[in-house]
């Protein structure tokens, strides 16, 4: 093995070993306030308007009442490409496994189809915001999700037509109030 795959897997290891103590921190933390429920924020990075809309997203609905992982928060140094991924890849699987709930925001793409479908594997609790018409076709992501929400009336119209959705979407003009009342309402189920 040479010294470059060497030295990719002693950094993957350390990444592994801050993540589960960090992990292990926060759980030992929730255990002794009141129990904040963790979400996995799913959604696109790769332009820096979309980390904008998700930081002030995660900001209205999250802020005190949530521990959130949003991916593009964890900066991975930029060493080589596939190590970044592999490091990502990691890191994101453990961020879904500590999380209750996954939080996904449309539009998506791949990467985010594939956390959805890990999440659902996993049992995961699985919300979806969706703000553009495109995303609600994507059968087996929308099919993954336990509940849907969105703040346009087309996209409610077209959600409460489609039989795999017309259970579980719900309209809002406030996503913060709503997304509350959905997990509120999830848990009390349980």
């Amino acid at each position: 093995m040479n010294i470059k795959k060497k030295l990719y897997l002693l950094v993957i290891n350390i990444l592994f070993t801050v993540i589960l103590t960090i992990s292990n921190n926060v759980i030992a933390d929730t255990e002794k306030k009141q129990y904040k429920f963790k979400v996995y924020f799913s959604a696109k990075l790769s332009k820096p308007e979309y980390q904008a809309i998700n930081t002030k997203i995660s900001n209205s609905i999250f802020n005190d009442k949530y521990d959130v992982f949003l991916p593009q928060d964890f900066v991975i140094p930029k060493l080589d490409h596939s190590f970044v991924e592999k490091c990502a890849y990691y890191v994101d699987k453990e961020a879904i496994d500590w999380a209750d709930i996954v939080f996904l925001r449309s539009p998506y793409g791949k990467d985010c189809s594939w956390e959805i479908g890990y999440a659902k594997g996993k049992n995961k609790f699985i919300v979806g915001f969706f703000q553009d018409k495109e995303s609600i076709n994507d059968s087996m992501v929308t099919s993954s999700l336990d509940v849907i929400i969105t703040d346009n009336k087309d996209i409610m119209t077209a959600l409460k037509s489609d039989k795999r959705t017309k259970d579980k979407c719900f309209f809002t003009a406030k996503l913060e109030d709503c997304f509350d009342k959905v997990i509120a309402n999830f848990y009390s189920k349980k």
